[in-house]
This record gives C-alpha cells, structure tokens and sequence, in this order.
C-alpha cells in the first residue's frame, strides 16, 4: 500500500485504520480531525517517516509493529486505553492517562520522571528490548511493570504521589542490570517479579518495605544472596518462588506464624541449606514444591498440617523427611525422587490419604516393599523409578513382598535397566487398574497375561526395545495377550487393531 495518511483527512467518520506494509517512506502530517477514530494500527513499515497525527480524540488503542524510523506521539486528548509499540524511532508524548502499555524494542527510548515515558498513568506497563533505557521513575498508579532485555538500565526508582504514599501495586522487573533497587515509596507493592538480572544482589530494600506483597517471584539471579536485611517476609506473602539463585544461601531464618504464605516453590538454589524456621506454624501452606537444591540437609522437623502436596526433587544432601510426614492428613500429593542420602523412611509409613505417590532412586525403590502401601486406600497413582533390582516386586519364601492399594487406576515404572521379571502377583488385587506405563527397562522381555486386570483400559510402553518386538503386532509373542486391550502405545504410536 502506497499512500498518505492526509489523503484520509475528508473521511471524518471512519472508527478503524490500518496500515500494513506502507513502500512510502513519508506522509503528510495531518492536522485534520478523527473524532470516531476508535482503533489505529500500523505494522510492517520499516522506512516510513514523520509523525502520527495529533487530533484522535477518541482513540482507544494505537499499535505500533516494526516501524524502524517513525517517530511515535502519543495523542494528548483522547481516550487511549491500550498503546502498543515495537520497533519504532523514538516515542514523544504528554501526559496520557491508558489502561496498558507496551513499548518494545524502541532503540532511541530515554525517560525521566518529569519529561518521559513514565509519566503516563497507568496501571500496567511492559517494556522490553529499550537498551538506551538506562533508569524509570515512576509516580503513578501501578498495578504491573515488566522490564526485560533493557541493557542500559541501571535504577529503578518510585516517586510519592501528591498524596504523599505510593500508589505501587505491582512490579515485574525481567533481564539486565540492576543494582539494589527501590525505596520507602514502594510500600504498597504486590507482585513483585525479578527475570535474569545478573547483577542484583539484594531485593531487602523492596521486600522489607513492601508490608502489602502478596507474589515474590525470583528466577535467574546468580548473584543474589539475600531476600531481606530484617530477615523476615511480609506476613501478607501468599507465593514466593525463588529458582536458579545460586548464591542464595537463606530464604529468612524465621516466618512469622501469622504469614499467609500457600504456596512455596524453591527450585536450583545449590547454596541453599535449610529452610525458614516456623514453617510448620504455617496454617494457609498447601504446595511445597524443592528442586535440585545440593546443599539442602534438612526440611525441619515438622511441616504444616494443612499440607495437599510436597515435591522434593534431586536433593542430593537430603537425609531424611520430616518426622510428622504420616501424621499430614491433608496432604493427597507426594513425590520423593532421587534424593540419594535418604537412606530410609520413617516406621510409620506414609498418610493415608494420599492420591499420587511418586517415588524413585535405588534405596527407595528398595524399601517400598516395606512401606505397607495397601493402607493407602485413596491412592490412585503409583509411579515408581530407577531401581536396581532385577525382579518386582521381590519375593521371600515364595510370597511377594509388596501389595498395592485396590484403589489404583495409574501405575508407572519408569528406568529399571536390570529388570527381568515383573510378577503378576503385583496386579492379582488391581481390579481397578486403567493404565499401566513401562519405560526404560531394556531387558523386560515380557508380562503375564494375568498382569492385566479387566478395567484396563491403555498400555503405554516407551524405550524397552525387547519387550517392543515382542509385542508387534500379529508377529510378537505377546500380542494375543494384548490384543483385547482398547489402546497400546508403542514409543508414542498407537497400534492398530
């Protein structure tokens, strides 16, 4: 499309413009009006030059694509509710009030507090890709801010409202340099996102200020090793997430017994050693979710009553589970996996109540023998993993040595690379089994046709090439048995029947 956006002055009336690939490389400015302009986009225009007219009175979203070299007004008087804008020149504006606003790779873009971008009022801001944006202030009311890949810029600061408090909600900062970051303006703050910010450091000045944050989410910090001076969170904390932190040694030393905090999430913090004292006091906790922290050694000794699951993944350090653990009775999810310094479980067993048992690693898959889980009667999915035994389950004088809960619809082994023989006598009780999935056991030849209980449903097996051949259809030595089974699924393709 070749044209100028003053050859539209006469047609007054229209509610919706878009321009699209434009070969022109300038318009004419326009001063006429478009008072029923609604909706202004233009995409794709990488030589077009000049200004956006001035007079939208009515406008409520104006998007800008990949317009290298224009230069983007915003309109002063109009109803702008969604402004967004990616690849253009430079950005000019006045005081604009707008519901969102987006500005990405903008090369040219600089704001301040008094002149510039971040005078517009607004409750939700993303930048992203300004790498001439070297600091934001903000005085305006604030729900959320995301920041990422602003390679330049170095602070972030908020500024008082004429009614002297931060109107602050919300803060989502993603990617590049920031050094210790806000002030006492901050302390109305909610939600607070930190993304790939290789030199921050602390967030204490944020978190010991922000008596309202409900949403703590820090991911990708190398060089973080603090979260608070006062070593303390909000009471109002309702989800902290912390992963890839590899310096963080403490989360705090203590939570106060009245912090709303549900939902706890720590993933590849390798310096992290234990855990916030008083977590166990904590009434509102339902999801613990800890992965792949080596320097870990212990969960405390007691954890919240009110607990529905508990993830401990790939801590090394590990030695054992907090005391109480059969006593939660709330708790229906529970994966313990390849935690290789716990040597064992405790006597009592697991809750009873639980829904989903994951459990994998040599000793555990070792002691599941022992764990008496056909008191499980709610359980109705068993995933096992990466044991060394050669047949399963084990039998003693003749007699096997685990029973399964009648109630299981899902059952899952996954990586025994020595197993030979898996006994029917596991499945004999199994009178709701649904699916069974068998991965990663290279040497399982084949199951016995009494491994199929009448309800089931699907067979999945993935990477167990022996027991794939004999299992072709109408040329392996099992397919009659698992002919009458509704779907068989063979590394992802299902067989036909």
């Amino acid at each position: 499309m070749n044209c100028k956006i003053g050859v539209l002055a006469t047609r007054t009336s229209l509610a919706c413009m878009s321009f699209l690939s434009l070969i022109a490389p300038n318009w004419s400015p326009c001063n006429q009006d478009f008072p029923c302009l609604h909706e202004l986009s233009i995409s794709n225009c990488p030589k077009l030059q000049g200004k956006l007219p001035h007079h939208l009175s009515s406008l409520k979203k104006l998007s800008i694509f990949a317009c290298g070299q224009l230069v983007v007004s915003i309109p002063k008087h109009s109803m702008l509710q969604v402004l967004q804008i990616e690849g253009c020149k430079k950005v000019e504006h006045g005081p604009v009030k707008v519901e969102k606003l987006i500005i990405g790779n903008c090369k040219e873009l600089t704001s301040s507090c008094e002149d510039g971008l971040m005078s517009l009022v607004t409750p939700d801001i993303k930048i992203n890709s300004c790498q001439s944006l070297e600091n934001i202030k903000l005085k305006f009311t604030l729900r959320t801010l995301t920041i990422k890949g602003c390679n330049a810029l170095e602070s972030l600061e908020f500024v008082i409202d004429e009614g002297g408090a931060s109107s602050t909600s919300s803060l989502l900062m993603n990617e590049e340099n920031f050094s210790c970051i806000g002030n006492n303006n901050a302390s109305l703050l909610e939600h607070l996102e930190i993304y790939n910010c290789p030199s921050l450091k602390c967030v204490s000045t944020i978190v010991d200020l922000a008596a309202m944050l409900k949403y703590l989410d820090i991911k990708e910090c190398p060089n973080l090793t603090s979260l608070s001076s006062r070593d303390t969170l909000p009471t109002t904390l309702k989800v902290l997430r912390l992963a890839y932190c590899p310096k963080l040694e403490s989360i705090v030393d203590k939570l106060d017994k009245d912090t709303l905090l549900e939902d706890l999430l720590i993933y590849s913090c390798e310096k992290l050693s234990c855990l916030p004292r008083g977590l166990h006091e904590l009434c509102h906790l339902k999801k613990i979710d800890i992965y792949r922290c080596n320097s870990l050694i212990s969960l405390g000794d007691f954890l919240p009553t009110n607990l529905r699951s508990l993830e401990i993944e790939y801590c090394e350090k590990l030695e054992a589970l907090p005391s109480n653990i059969h006593n939660l009775n709330f708790l229906q999810y529970l994966s313990i996996r390849d935690c290789l310094s716990i040597v064992s479980f405790l006597e009592e067993g697991f809750p009873t109540n639980l829904r989903q048992l994951w459990l994998s690693g040599a000793n555990l898959c070792k002691q599941v023998f022992e764990l008496g889980l056909h008191r499980l009667t709610s359980l109705t999915y068993l995933w096992i993993a990466n044991g060394i035994m050669d047949s399963f389950p084990e039998e003693e004088d003749g007699k096997t040595m685990l029973m399964l809960p009648t109630s299981l619809t899902t059952l899952r082994f996954n990586n025994f690379p020595n197993l030979l023989f898996l006994s029917w006598k596991l499945f004999q009780n199994l009178s709701a089994l649904e699916q069974i999935y068998i991965a990663e056991c290279p040497k399982l030849a084949s199951l016995s046709e009494k491994c199929f209980p009448p309800l089931l449903q699907r067979l999945y097996i993935y990477d167990c090439p022996v027991l794939k051949q004999n299992c072709e259809k109408d040329k392996g030595m099992m397919w009659s048995k698992i002919a009458n089974i509704r779907s068989v699924i063979i590394d992802g393709v299902e067989q036909q029947k």
